[in-house]
């Protein structure tokens, strides 16, 4: 197959087309590949800006865990020192567990935004589970 039988159907149309028309094709031939482009480099951009938001709303969501956890575990060590005899932390424990509860409660506040999002409100429920199991059985207070 030579190159002149391989163009000859572009070659036919276009001696049937106008100016206007040839313009036309050629113009919608340029723009279908830059179109495909955009296309794509939008749906690029879409994921990025959907990645950067699922940070910013883990960020959102650790803020309050942090504090959480930082307040668990100073509670956790005060127990042991309760349990090992030091008995002059038990209102400092008290305390610790209601610091716990008012984490729990805005941690809650942003699950119930953002948990379904992060897929964390499972492992929210179980937390928080955990938490009034501990509590009940935590010095019998």
């Amino acid at each position: 197959m030579t190159m002149k039988n391989l163009f000859n159907p572009a070659i036919w149309l276009m001696n049937r087309l106008t100016y206007r028309r040839k313009f036309g094709l050629i113009s919608l031939l340029f723009i279908a590949p830059l179109a495909l482009v955009l296309t794509f480099y939008i749906s690029s951009v879409n994921d990025r800006i959907e990645f950067a938001q699922k940070e910013i709303d883990g960020d959102a969501y650790l803020r309050p865990l942090r504090q959480l956890f930082e307040h668990t575990l100073n509670h956790s060590i005060l127990v042991h020192d309760y349990v090992s005899g030091n008995t002059s932390f038990k209102d400092q424990i008290l305390a610790g567990q209601a610091q716990i509860d008012r984490d729990f409660e805005r941690l809650g506040k942003v699950n119930r935004d953002l948990g379904a999002t992060l897929n964390a409100s499972e492992r929210f429920s179980a937390l928080q589970t955990s938490w009034r199991n501990l509590k009940a059985e935590t010095l019998g207070f």
